[in-house]
């Protein structure tokens, strides 16, 4: 099984030690039951990340389910510019994650398809 085209997934195992040290932190947006906009920055375990992306993607879902929420605010749906600072000083947020992962998967998928395409074996 894979997360995206042919990127493998992390087994079980790595996952349960990725938890013990890291999280990834996730800025959420969206609206309140009240209609009010919202923005926080949830700190996700690696084990919970696919389900929560699956969760996100089908909408409606409670952000306690999947971590904890380290930074919220409401009003708007983007945090202002002197709280992604201090999660980016803070907490070493990456706010471009998930588009970095990506690119740097497709690097690795077009070395390997390079080297299989031209190896001798």
């Amino acid at each position: 099984m894979s997360i995206d085209n042919n990127i493998p997934l992390p087994s079980a195992s790595d996952l349960h030690k990725a938890d013990q040290e890291v999280s990834i932190m996730v800025l959420v947006r969206g609206t309140l039951a009240t209609n009010d906009e919202f923005w926080a920055y949830l700190a996700i375990p690696p084990s919970k990340y696919l389900a929560f992306k699956q969760a996100e993607a089908a909408g409606g879902y409670a952000m306690s389910d999947y971590g904890q929420v380290v930074e919220m605010g409401t009003g708007s749906s983007e945090p202002p510019a002197h709280i992604k600072k201090k999660m980016e000083t803070e907490y070493n947020v990456n706010h471009n994650f998930e588009a970095d992962v990506r690119k740097k998967a497709e690097e690795l998928q077009a070395k390997e398809d390079f080297l299989k395409k031209y190896s001798n074996n």
